[in-house]
């Protein structure tokens, strides 16, 4: 079954000052073109390949955009895989699970393979976890009570 992937570049969206700095006025704008833009064209699966990008975005600028987004997507079936390098794993992690935590489908991932697969599953009752995960037990070890010599002087 054929399926369309709209690929968007980080550049596309994020935007920045004259000195180089977050322009957060500025992508929130362009981030709601975007989405208006794939809701018109009914576009349902999107990777964002922030692999080339740098930034200097705070927690607070990614839940700030994670909100807009959110707030901004109006198809329920919108699967979004951001696509990010090791070290950029963090924030491509936080800004997933904010936006999950807000009802979407959005995963991290740090190969364009995982990426794509993921974006061509049709579960509908995908969630945000990998399925194949297994519950792993958490065995607590028994508390040794340790005995400690006490002198008493009197």
């Amino acid at each position: 079954m054929p399926i369309d992937i709209e690929i968007i570049r980080a550049s596309e969206f994020i935007r920045l000052g004259t000195h180089g700095k977050f322009d957060f006025e500025s992508t929130r704008a362009v981030l709601l073109k975007m989405t208006d833009a794939c809701g018109k064209r009914r576009i349902e699966r999107a990777l964002i390949d922030i692999r080339d990008a740098s930034s200097t975005l705070t927690r607070e600028d990614l839940v700030a955009l994670a909100k807009v987004f959110g707030e901004s997507v109006v198809s329920k079936r919108l699967r979004v895989a951001i696509l990010h390098k090791n070290e950029q794993g963090g924030r491509a992690k936080l800004f997933a699970f904010l936006n999950a935590i807000q009802g979407r489908y959005m995963r991290a991932f740090e190969t364009f393979e995982k990426a794509l697969f993921w974006l061509s599953t049709e579960k509908d009752s995908d969630t945000q976890f990998d399925a194949s995960a297994q519950a792993v037990p958490i065995q607590v070890p028994k508390r040794r009570l340790k005995k400690i010599p006490v002198e008493e002087k009197l």
